[in-house]
């Protein structure tokens, strides 16, 4: 099975420059058949969110400058 390694950044702020500051970072190799919430699941259990009365929002910066892109 093929994984993708995906850089996960927590508990951090976006800036008013469109940068990530501070927080966490850890790297997780997702399947390339992973669903939408098998991702959400997957980032959960890493950064150690276990209940549903937590809201992730997940952003993809795709290159400096620019807004990042909600997932």
């Amino acid at each position: 099975m093929d994984e993708v390694c995906v850089f996960v950044k927590y508990n951090g702020q976006w800036d008013g420059t469109l940068r990530y500051i501070g927080g966490d970072m850890k790297g997780i190799l997702v399947p390339e058949t992973a669903t939408y919430v098998g991702l959400i699941e997957l980032v959960r259990s890493v950064i150690g969110i276990m209940g549903l009365d937590k809201i992730i929002v997940m952003r993809y910066g795709v290159e400096p400058g620019m807004p990042p892109m909600r997932i």
